[in-house]
This record gives structure tokens, C-alpha cells and sequence, in this order.
């Protein structure tokens, strides 16, 4: 959005909405991570999975934003360096197979193995 705003008010309005939808994402991004693994695996899961690359984001990120605005101005840093993350975070996502959370690990090694022999 910010490649759209023209001065302060713009960009500051542009930012609002990002952060609106940033901040809503963020609130089922944790429990859509914890659905995916089984009951025994979740917190680990959810650790590795979730809270280290966010905290790693939350780490490095303005970092990576600060340098990369001083080298491709406002518009193309933010694009590079949180856009396209985001957009690869997403793609990812997409790929991820639903497995119903509460279920045994046996049963979810039986249901990968059904699936895989069912695209055989």
C-alpha cells in the first residue's frame, strides 16, 4: 500500500490498514500453526514452527528495513524486505496438509500413508 500513498496523512493511513491485517493475521497464525501438529507434538510444534521466526523477525527485522531503506528508499524496502517474506510465508501455508488436531501420532502416520498410496 505504501507504493499508493503520497504524502504523510496517505502513508500514515496505509500503515493503519497493514497493521490492521498484520495484527489480525497474527492472531490465528499461532493457532492455525498449533492445529497442524498432533496433541504429543504442539508445543514443540508451535515453538519451532512459530515463535522462533518471529522472534527471529522481530529481531532482525528492523535491521533489515533500516538498511534497506537507506539503500532502496521507503517504497521498494518495504516491498523487498517484509512483502516478499510474507508472500512466500503464505505460499508455504498453502502447502501444508490438514491433519485434524486430537488424534493419535499412529493415526496420523496411517493417514499420511493412505493419502500417499491413494496419489500412487
Amino acid at each position: 500500500m505504501v507504493w499508493l500513498t503520497a504524502g504523510y496523512w496517505a502513508t500514515l493511513i496505509g500503515f493503519g490498514i497493514m497493521s490492521m491485517f498484520l495484527y489480525g493475521t497474527a492472531a490465528v497464525k499461532f493457532a492455525f500453526v498449533a492445529e497442524i501438529f498432533p496433541t504429543p507434538l504442539r508445543a514443540t510444534g508451535l515453538a519451532v514452527c512459530s515463535s522462533l521466526p518471529v522472534n527471529f523477525g522481530i529481531a532482525l527485522g528492523p535491521t533489515l528495513i533500516a538498511q534497506s531503506v537507506e539503500r532502496l528508499g521507503w517504497d521498494a524496502a518495504l516491498s523487498v524486505a517484509v512483502g516478499v517474506p510474507l508472500a512466500a510465508a503464505g505460499l508455504l501455508y498453502l502447502l501444508l496438509k490438514p491433519i485434524p488436531s486430537g488424534i493419535d501420532l499412529d493415526a496420523v502416520q496411517d493417514r499420511l500413508r493412505a493419502e500417499q498410496a491413494a496419489t500412487r
